[in-house]
């Protein structure tokens, strides 16, 4: 079986009336094109869950975050028993608070074209997918 698992960030501006940071997939990504999408991505071997998701979070909007600064929030597990090898993902949703400005660059990586920094009831309306909508939901509910 493989087993994956990804550690996302929904990064929270304090300076920015509490909007978070969306990223909008590039046209070339073979899964989710041009959907809205929270920084974050696969876990590496040898890597905490803090480090995988400030790293992705680095790699795709060059924001440095550090581990005092995440929170676990939400998890979902899922087998794809669909596919061969079987496949088991687990998902992981940090919760960070930044004090990053409106005048904040962020330095997009070729898996991103876009990005914006919405309300969280935004955020939940232009995201498709279902998982962090799910996610999101939790969060506006604690």
């Amino acid at each position: 079986m493989e087993i994956i698992t990804v550690a996302k960030i929904v990064l929270i501006s304090q300076k920015q009336d509490n909007r978070l940071l969306l990223l909008r997939r590039s046209s070339t990504d073979s899964r989710r094109a041009l959907q809205w999408d929270l920084p974050g991505g696969k876990v590496e071997p040898g890597e905490s869950l803090n480090e995988a998701a400030i790293r992705e979070c680095r790699e795709e909007t060059g924001l440095k975050l550090f581990p005092s600064q995440l929170t676990l929030v939400y998890t979902k597990h899922r087998v794809f028993d669909d596919v061969r090898p079987l496949r088991s993902v687990n998902w992981l949703f940090f919760r960070a608070y930044a004090d990053f400005p409106k005048t904040t660059a962020i330095e997009l990586s070729f898996e991103h074209d876009d990005y914006q920094w919405l309300e969280l009831e935004q955020a939940i309306k232009v995201i498709e997918y279902p998982l962090h909508i799910e996610a999101l939901k939790f969060i506006q509910e604690t």
